[in-house]
């Protein structure tokens, strides 16, 4: 693990900069607010506490992947919401429609037949634009008929 942080940081330098602006906001805001440390997502402004006051490696390493997890985590979660719009459950008849959410993909139940279709839907929901960030989204489909083959 010591070589792959290693390795990490000699091909990004600039990351224990980025860890201590983290550490740094966590401790403003717990000075103006008079709390604990905390952080949130850029997007939907979700807060991580750290009642440990940063103290120990475990909320360090939390801190310092905090917003980026957080702000993916709210970016697939408008994706989710867009989807169960466009692909409400039983769309295309009983058991259809979103099936699974994960990290960074949705997974829809539809017939063989329309799955090119249900791909570009979701496809949009995920690639759409941002409020507040100027990043281009994109998706790539995978079809099975199980979940082990998509």
């Amino acid at each position: 693990v010591e070589m792959m942080r290693d390795t990490l940081l000699a091909g990004l330098p600039e990351l224990p900069v980025g860890w201590d602006t983290e550490r740094q906001l966590a401790e403003e805001n717990a000075a103006a607010t008079g709390e604990c440390p905390w952080i949130a997502d850029p997007l939907t402004g979700r807060r991580r506490i750290f009642p440990g006051y940063l103290r120990t490696e475990d909320e360090l390493n939390e801190l310092r992947n905090f917003r980026i997890i957080g702000c993916e985590g709210a970016i697939m979660l408008l994706s989710l919401r867009r989807c169960i719009d466009a692909i409400p459950w039983g769309k295309w008849g009983p058991g259809t429609g979103l099936v699974c959410d994960t990290h960074d993909s949705l997974t829809v139940e539809c017939p063989a037949e329309l799955a090119a279709e249900a791909a570009g839907i979701v496809g949009e929901c995920i690639a759409q634009p941002v409020k507040g960030l100027d990043v281009p989204f994109e998706s790539e489909s995978m079809f099975g008929y199980s979940l082990a083959e998509a």
